[in-house]
């Protein structure tokens, strides 16, 4: 049986600059693929100029492809096209004739876009078909299973596996690949049914993808909070219109951890008299959504201090788009020496001094990073700032030390304070700057350092308590580790500098002798900072360098400035102030070189500052519901990129085999969005023609659950 493509892909009219002319809606659209071949469709004048794309999302075997038209006699002012890859020129094709237009192509025949144009002539258009032999997969060693029945099924506990065969119908010489999810019904079923592409492999079900369904930030991966919202917002845990008419939702970008997961959004609502479709007119309703293999732009941004008078500015730099900018002032102290930024929200901590009245107050402030002041306390001593190290914890809180005292109190001291700025640790030595480098846990509110004074490596918790101290030879800069570790700097007294890592108990798990830099013929390295995924970026001189999670120098020499003070990492890069020349720079890791540099332009810049990186996954990872990506510098996935919206049919569009996802959902009227999924899709590769090969599907139905007959659907398509 022959089945259209089109009707699980995309189908646009083009007029973009040297295509066409006509625009057709989504209804004229749709009645071109309602296989309604002899009347219908639509109407072309001789002045019309009429480009169709078809998209089938991914290379797909075509048996042929027709063009169904009133008048037989036009051949030549009708053109056919196709592409296998995005980024391919299209390839022209020749037009026949015979109660349709129709054109072949070459072996294997697996185009993923098709073009025909129709232009110069009076026509109508009824039908435009790339089909397929086949509407149902073929299941079975030879083809002729169209149901199984599931032997072990136990409540309570996981099935026996059971082997399914997927055969391949097809005679042409190419093999296939299949790709398999469990078909969403909205019945209990489908949630009963797990799938691998091994019998001994990871079994997925429905809602093992893609999955937004409440906004329980504590037990969900994905809320609906996580989304932008445009006349609508949250209800009992569904979304629904706040305006009478018409609202959208649109989801964060997904990341799927294989391309070769993705399948189709599914969408279920609720509708009395209004719809879920972008299109009104719609009978079965469309959505749009956007697909790349582009991760998007990451935030990247430093921030370093200046002040005017008694008012104290927070800087902000770009190096995207080079932009700086006075993100943050606010008054009453005339010595900024400290900002540092919250990994998980964007907020800003700054330490400050004033010494305008002849005192030595300090103070410590903390604000959103819409600049709303959080918390702030002050201190006749000069001992608030942080201005020798400063880092947030997971709470909110900040720990830091300064190795100055001013006033009647001369200490050296190590705080924490809690979210709303309450000291909760006070560690300080009468005497001696003792803290070289400090490390905040990266999960948790403890806190890692280097004591200079007895060659120790310190870890507490956060009300101060001593978890670890591990004597080096001489160990000075420290960064953080995911697992709530550490990496630490022996600069050895002269030898090869060695780095080390600690887990959370502080069991040594790697070690990594770093390389001594040409010119300077010195083992001593300054300074480190974590780069997100366990590995960290550090020091040398004029030097900068990149040490993978598994201990590989991948990046270095880079000459970052004259004379570096400190360094902090981001997702893509470093950035290194430098005070004495004035410098700010970033090193760009994939490009392994200083891609930005920049004048700080302060009056009195200072060491301890600060830096905001921001991806996906951390977006992820903290539910990010300030829509801070996609960034407004992202030249594919923001307003305006080169990643443009594509209408697609709702519940049936097969997404192209890329990384990430967007989808748009508009609600009409009466209408209530309660569940936006992506089932995981299996691969099952080169499965040759007229052979078969097997999935696994198990049952995992829960305790409590009736004991009755069910039925679940599995639903398979092709690509090359």
């Amino acid at each position: 049986m022959q089945y259209n493509l089109i009707r699980n892909g995309s189908l646009q009219s083009v007029t973009t600059s040297g295509t066409g002319n006509v625009a057709l809606t989504w209804s004229q659209l749709e009645s071109l693929i309602d296989g309604t071949t002899a009347s219908g469709g639509v109407s072309l004048t001789t002045s019309g100029i009429l480009y169709l794309d078809a998209d089938l999302s991914q290379r797909i075997k075509v048996d042929g492809i027709r063009l169904y038209a009133s008048d037989l006699t036009k051949s030549a002012n009708i053109k056919f096209y196709y592409k296998n890859e995005t980024n391919d020129s299209y390839t022209t094709l020749s037009t026949s004739v015979s109660t349709y237009y129709y054109t072949t192509i070459a072996d294997p025949s697996a185009p993923r876009y098709v073009r025909v144009t129709v232009s110069g002539v009076a026509i109508d258009i009824h039908e435009f078909q790339i089909f397929n032999d086949d509407y149902i997969v073929a299941f079975g060693s030879d083809g002729s299973t169209f149901a199984e029945y599931l032997e072990d099924t136990p409540v309570g506990t996981e099935g026996t596996a059971q082997s399914i065969e997927l055969f391949n119908n097809g005679n042409g010489a190419m093999a296939a690949d299949a790709y398999t999810v469990i078909d969403y019904t909205g019945a209990i079923a489908d949630e009963y049914v797990k799938i691998s592409a091994s019998q001994n492999g990871t079994y997925y079900g429905i809602n093992d993808g893609v999955l937004i369904e409440d906004d329980d930030a504590l037990n969900s991966t994905h809320i609906w909070s996580m989304g932008a919202f445009s006349n609508t917002q949250v209800s009992s845990d569904d979304v629904v219109l706040t305006a009478p008419t018409v609202g959208t939702y649109t989801t964060p970008i997904f990341k799927l951890d294989n391309q070769y997961d993705s399948s189709y959004f599914i969408t279920k609502g609720t509708t009395i008299t209004g719809s879920i479709s972008y299109d009104a007119g719609a009978p079965n309703g469309t959505m749009r959504v956007k697909s790349s293999d582009t991760e998007p732009t990451n935030v990247y941004e430093g921030y370093t201090l200046d002040h005017t008078g008694n008012t104290v500015i927070v800087k902000r730099w770009l190096p995207a788009t080079g932009g700086w900018t006075s993100y943050l002032s606010f008054g009453n102290w005339d010595r900024p020496v400290s900002v540092v930024i919250n990994r998980r929200n964007g907020n800003i901590a700054v330490g400050v001094y004033d010494f305008s009245g002849g005192g030595t107050d300090s103070g410590l402030y903390i604000y959103t990073r819409s600049a709303g002041l959080i918390a702030s306390t002050s201190t006749s001593l000069g001992t608030y700032p942080g201005g020798y190290a400063m880092e947030f914890d997971k709470s909110g809180g900040v720990w830091n030390y300064n190795d100055e005292g001013y006033g009647t109190d001369d200490k050296n001291h190590l705080y924490h304070f809690s979210p709303n700025l309450t000291v909760t640790v006070d560690i300080y030595d009468a005497q001696l700057a003792f803290l070289y480098d400090l490390a905040v846990e990266m999960d948790g509110d403890g806190v890692w350092y280097t004591d200079q004074i007895d060659d120790l490596v310190i870890h507490r918790n956060t009300i101060g308590t001593l978890i670890h101290s591990i004597a080096l030879e001489t160990p000075r800069a420290i960064c953080g580790t995911l697992d709530n570790g550490c990496w630490v700097i022996d600069n050895k007294d002269g030898d090869d500098a060695i780095a080390y890592r600690y887990d959370s108990s502080g069991s040594l798990v790697k070690t990594v002798t770093l390389p001594e830099t040409p010119t300077y013929n010195t083992a001593q390295a300054q300074r480190m900072t974590t780069d997100y995924n366990n590995g960290f970026w550090y020091m040398h001189g004029v030097y900068v360098y990149h040490v993978t999670r598994v201990g590989v120098v991948d990046v270095g020499p880079v000459l970052a400035s004259n004379d570096p003070d400190r360094i902090r990492g981001a997702h893509n890069g470093c950035f290194v102030i430098d005070l004495t020349y004035d410098l700010f720079s970033f090193v760009d890791k994939d490009a392994g070189a200083v891609t930005a540099q920049r004048s700080i332009g302060s009056t009195q810049p200072r060491e301890v500052f600060g830096v905001f990186s921001f991806d996906l996954d951390t977006a992820l990872e903290f539910q990010d519901t300030t829509g801070l990506l996609p960034v407004s510098y992202d030249p594919v996935w923001y307003t305006g990129g080169t990643l443009e919206w594509q209408e697609v049919r709702k519940d049936g569009y097969f997404l192209p085999k890329y990384q990430y996802h967007q989808v748009e959902v508009t609600l009409r009227g009466d209408a209530t969005l309660e569940k936006i999924l992506m089932p995981p899709a299996i691969k099952t590769e080169d499965i040759q023609a007229q052979q078969s090969q097997s999935i696994y599907i198990k049952t995992d139905i829960p305790n409590g659950a009736d004991i009755t007959d069910y039925e679940a659907r599995i639903k398979t398509w092709w690509g090359v």
